[in-house]
């Protein structure tokens, strides 16, 4: 099963992001946030440049544990998607940009990006505020997160 990603867009290329990267991850950094922190390989084939209204194969590299998209504007204005394969073909991800373009993943499943409150684990807002750090805590230390965030469940 090969999963592809399409950038879907009535525009030539990839529009009002500064950044866009997909990132192959197999670990965590706690001590750093934003990209730095989600420890693995940038995509070659997924970024600004990347053609539109074409599937891409996301076939890179075969040591990951997930795989991270994002498109960075502007806190409100990013694009956040995390995921995993799927076994399944017809497993398709959708995420829309703040401009209305369109990413859709096929082959993969969504993984979710749980908020962290404010001072969590004594940290700064750029930590907590920063869903790549939020994603890291959940993916990569879900039994921390878990005793921090909800110490009497």
């Amino acid at each position: 099963m090969s999963m592809k990603i399409k950038y879907v867009t009535n525009r030539q290329k990839v529009t009002g992001f500064k950044y866009f990267w997909l990132k192959y991850i197999n670990g965590f950094d706690a001590s750093v946030h934003c990209a730095r922190c989600l420890l693995g390989h940038y995509s070659q084939k997924v970024g600004l440049q990347m053609p539109v209204n074409s599937e891409i194969a996301i076939d890179e590299f075969n040591d990951y544990k997930c795989i991270y998209l994002c498109g960075v504007i502007g806190y409100k204005n990013n694009l956040h998607v995390a995921f995993v394969p799927s076994d399944n073909e017809n497993d398709i991800i959708t995420a829309e940009t703040y401009l209305g373009d369109k990413v859709i993943i096929t082959g993969a499943k969504r993984l979710p990006i749980p908020p962290l409150p404010a001072g969590y684990n004594g940290l700064p807002l750029a930590y907590t505020s920063c869903r790549n750090y939020q994603f890291g805590i959940s993916f990569f230390e879900p039994d921390k997160a878990q005793t921090t965030l909800f110490p009497f469940s």
